[in-house]
């Protein structure tokens, strides 16, 4: 009975020191819209609470997935920074995760994208006195391009310092993409209509290119644009995702590619299956960041995920030891006889 009570006492108090090691964030996680401070023990207070490092430039701190550590990044606040936290209101990505302020390839607007996969903010600028660099949101994440600006570039923005409209009256997208103008999946063209006249500028591929147009004051402008999996009739081909399930032990089959179609796995491609991220095998496992199968790490080594350790056990970001593990077990069986 003595050693029953021994034991329990025992795991008692390892089970109180590893919660005692959790990482607590008082903004709830990654906020850049509200001031917090993330700490594993109260002395920590002082030094990972949210500040802001200049008139726009926050430093967030927040708990690290494994809630045995402290992590931080910085983040350009649109609106400005002050005390410890973004001002305005936090910009809703949606289903996309990309944001563009300027709703698009707005030329004489200066205006900021917001990428979530990349979890940057990207600024339109100019490059030099007539040329602007425009970021927009594209087929997956952000894009840009470079844009000759007649009038000069000032302040992230072409200007329009006289107007160059001529013969046309109206200029209409047959292909817009609400809220902007540019949609690559879709073959699309611009036509500028006048008293006496039309013109049609007709979406075309240049290989794994495609020329897009959009209206501009001067008209129709071209921007030519990356497809990530081809380019085919004027339109970037879409991709078909296959998703496995978390966690699942059951990898899906990846289907042959066809001339219009592209079959992309959400996780880890071996031998025509798609395995979810964190699956093990044959010694190695299926890396979120790498995208592929890499090998576990040995003792000592830092780790996120118990999956990542060959000893499936990670604790205070480092991977423990088969050995360590298998002696507690051992002691246990012994302490109950």
């Amino acid at each position: 009975m003595k050693k029953v009570i021994l034991a329990v006492f025992i795991i008692f108090i390892l089970s109180s020191f590893v919660l005692a090691q959790e990482c607590q964030d008082t903004d709830g996680g990654i906020d850049y819209y509200e001031k917090g401070v993330a700490f594993i023990y109260e002395s920590d207070k002082e030094n990972t609470e949210d500040y802001c490092t200049n008139e726009h430039q926050l430093r967030e701190y927040y708990c690290k997935e494994s809630s045995t550590g402290v992590a931080s990044d910085h983040y350009t606040c649109p609106e400005g920074c002050l005390d410890g936290a973004c001002l305005g209101e936090e910009v809703p990505l949606g289903e996309e995760e990309c944001f563009d302020s300027d709703k698009g390839p707005m030329l004489y607007e200066k205006g900021h994208t917001i990428d979530k996969q990349h979890e940057g903010d990207y600024w339109d600028v100019c490059l030099n006195n007539g040329t602007l660099r425009e970021y927009f949101c594209g087929e997956k994440n952000y894009q840009y391009y470079s844009f000759e600006c007649s009038d000069g570039c000032k302040d992230g923005a072409c200007q329009h310092l006289t107007s160059k409209r001529s013969w046309w009256e109206t200029c209409e997208v047959s292909d817009p993409l609400y809220p902007i103008w540019i949609n690559i999946n879709v073959k699309g063209k611009v036509t500028l209509t006048g008293p006496n006249k039309t013109e049609v500028y007709e979406e075309i591929c240049e290989g794994d290119k495609v020329v897009e147009y959009i209206c501009g004051l001067e008209g129709a402008l071209e921007i030519k644009l990356d497809c990530t999996y081809g380019c085919k009739d004027g339109a970037c081909l879409s991709p078909k995702y296959i998703e496995p399930e978390e966690e699942s032990e059951i990898p899906l089959d990846i289907p042959e590619d066809t001339e219009d179609k592209t079959y992309v796995c959400m996780g880890c491609s071996l031998n025509e299956k798609c395995y979810p991220y964190g699956f093990r095998k044959d010694g190695k496992f299926c890396s979120d960041v790498e995208e592929e199968f890499i090998l576990q790490k040995d003792k000592e080594s830092s780790c996120e995920n118990s999956f990542e350790c060959t000893s499936n056990l990670c604790l205070e970001d480092e991977c423990l030891s088969k050995s360590i593990l298998a002696k507690f077990v051992r002691w246990i069986k012994n302490l109950f006889g």
